[in-house]
């Protein structure tokens, strides 16, 4: 990787970080003295897109058991 490209990143990130502990903060001293209100909406925030890519592997999941094809059984055979 070019020395740039690096650094581009570093700073992305730490962009990114920052906008959301401003965001957090910002989030907890409107709630006042609530601060466990805070620290809720953030745990809740910073879950959500786990909890969509959870739901996406399901649905993947899901979907590549019922294209496979399961092979009978003689007993199964019989029955049918």
């Amino acid at each position: 990787m070019e020395q740039g490209s690096i650094l581009q990143q570093r700073l992305f990130w730490a962009t990114i970080e920052l906008v959301a502990v401003t965001v957090l903060l910002s989030a907890i001293t409107l709630g006042g003295c609530n601060l466990l209100l805070g620290l809720q909406l953030a745990a809740a925030t910073s879950a959500l897109p786990f909890c969509l890519v959870l739901v996406m592997m399901c649905f993947a999941l899901y979907k590549a058991l019922n294209g496979e094809a399961m092979p009978m059984r003689a007993t199964d055979a019989k029955c049918a």
